[in-house]
């Protein structure tokens, strides 16, 4: 894999916004005069009922950079069991509450202004996992994996997002399931899936979440002979010889998986990534130090982001708890969370298409990338918002967008038509 690594150093003041602004006026004109807007989405999953986190919708004006909010779909009296963003799909969902969910919030980003809202109440179920399947002519369903109350064993609770009913599918459903990516360290969501490898390379998804039960091919070509368990593996699974992979993201342009084999180097990571293109698996490194490298994965299109992490706090100092409590802010319930994942103050960048990878410094540790929109980077740090161009052979400086409070509860964006909210939230 070619190795082109770009860093885009940070400009914050207004004379450097004007210096950098040529970089990106075509992308900026093209927005417009398509009528497009940039939306951010705030909010994320939460398992402290006094957390009063609500997920609402911003829009960002590309004349004055002013933030304005267009609608909120889940109000902070209420908890959010999870916020995906399924960009090729272009689909945002929101489920609520925690733990029990009983609404998913359905935006589709084409339409920003009038989300739709699902019933998906059970009362005889305790949830685990929560899942969009992606199921082929049936279109998107609410997926809990959980045990029933009447049962001790597994079972498949579904509801079609289409039509808004109950359905019954066999458990092969799950091999449909879609990893969307996580935004937010540290926040209360089981967005990846736990695969097993088996002798031939296979990925097998547990239906009941143990080795010695069924298991279900989630339909990928096997791993290459170097990602495939081997002797010193054997401990990975249960008398099976398996070794464990995470599925991390699993998109209409590829798949990402993390074989987690004894081997490894402890300055960059491997995962292997599917081109469902090219239709060949590959490698991709990325720096970190952590047992994954990397947090935050995120897919657009394209484009793979993640933050780097060191290796993880094993333990609060007295330093780590003075730097939690100096954070005063939105998110200081769970902050001390991400200061024990150690994530770096950078983020990653990686292109299925080229092979290259960049990375970004950003200063601080409280950073993500939003969005990556025709080759143009969009990312936090803190309460501000910048962009950066990634085409090919353009390494041009961060230009600084824009600076709100809002914006520190953001995690998602996505461009959009112009729309005003025609329904308020909680309405069907």
């Amino acid at each position: 894999m070619s190795r082109a690594r770009s860093s885009f150093p940070l400009r914050t003041t207004a004379t450097c916004l004007v210096a950098a602004s040529w970089l990106l006026v075509p992308t900026l004109d093209a927005h417009q005069q398509a009528g497009s807007a940039l939306y951010l989405v705030s909010g994320y999953p939460v398992g402290d009922p006094n957390a009063q986190v609500a997920t609402r919708i911003y829009r960002m004006s590309w004349d004055t950079k002013a933030i304005g909010e267009v609608l909120e779909l889940v109000p902070a009296s209420d908890s959010t069991d999870s916020v995906r963003a399924y960009h090729d799909k272009r689909l945002l969902t929101v489920v609520t509450p925690h733990g029990n969910p009983t609404r998913v919030v359905l935006l589709n980003m084409d339409d920003p202004c009038r989300p739709r809202f699902v019933d998906v109440k059970n009362d005889a179920f305790v949830p685990i996992y929560t899942y969009l399947l992606d199921v082929p002519h049936k279109g998107p369903y609410f997926a809990e994996m959980g045990f029933s109350n009447q049962e001790s064993r597994r079972s498949l609770f579904l509801v079609n997002l289409v039509t808004g009913q109950r359905e019954t599918l066999d458990a092969d459903a799950l091999r449909y399931a879609r990893p969307s990516g996580l935004s937010a360290i540290g926040i209360e969501d089981h967005y990846s899936i736990d695969l097993l490898i088996d002798a031939t390379g296979s990925l097998l998804l547990p239906w009941n979440g143990k080795e010695r039960g069924p298991l279900i091919d989630i339909g990928l070509p096997p791993l290459p002979l170097t990602a495939r368990p081997g002797t010193s593996d054997a401990r990975y699974g249960s008398g099976r010889n398996m070794g464990f992979a995470t599925w991390f993201v699993g998109t209409a342009d590829f798949d990402l998986i993390y074989p987690r084999l004894s081997a490894a180097n402890p300055k960059a990571l491997r995962y292997l990534l599917f081109d469902k293109t090219q239709k060949v698996w590959r490698d991709v490194l990325v720096p970190g130090e952590s047992p994954t490298g990397l947090t935050q994965l995120k897919p657009f299109g394209s484009w793979l982001s993640g933050v780097p992490v060191g290796k993880r706090i094993e333990s609060f100092t007295k330093e780590l708890i003075d730097r939690v409590k100096a954070e005063k802010r939105e998110r200081d319930f769970q902050y001390s969370r991400l200061l024990v994942m150690n994530p770096k103050a950078e983020l990653f960048l990686y292109n299925v298409k080229t092979g290259r990878d960049y990375v970004i410094p950003t200063g601080d540790v409280e950073s993500e990338v939003l969005l990556v929109d025709d080759d143009v980077v969009y990312y936090r740090v803190k309460s501000r918002m910048y962009r950066a161009d990634l085409r090919q052979g353009r390494t041009g400086a961060a230009e600084f967008l824009c600076e709100d409070a809002a914006l520190k509860s953001v995690y998602w964006a996505f461009t959009g038509p112009v729309c005003e909210a025609a329904k308020k939230q909680g309405q069907k």
